[in-house]
């Protein structure tokens, strides 16, 4: 059944809906950079001084972290989303 919004819902349904669109950018590019940096990791790692390779594997570990809070925002975002819609 079509259930008809008020203005303050539809304005709030937008917002929720660009602040996934801006999360949704940003796990992208966190991904992204994650994959490249364990192909950079897996082609260079016997030319790669170990100081780097630690580096690159605690930047990857903080990656992981990072893209696990994007995708839980992103999913409570849009269970609030569609709790407004009901």
């Amino acid at each position: 059944m079509l259930k008809i919004l008020k203005g303050k819902q539809m304005s709030e349904i937008h917002g929720l809906q660009e602040t996934i669109k801006g999360h949704r950018f940003w796990l992208g590019i966190c991904v992204a950079i994650f994959i490249s940096m364990a192909g950079w990791l897996v082609s260079n790692y016997k030319a790669t001084p170990i100081f780097l390779q630690v580096c690159a594997g605690i930047c990857q570990i903080a990656l992981v972290i990072i893209i696990s809070v994007l995708n839980v925002k992103i999913e409570k975002i849009t269970k609030r989303l569609f709790d407004i819609q009901e």
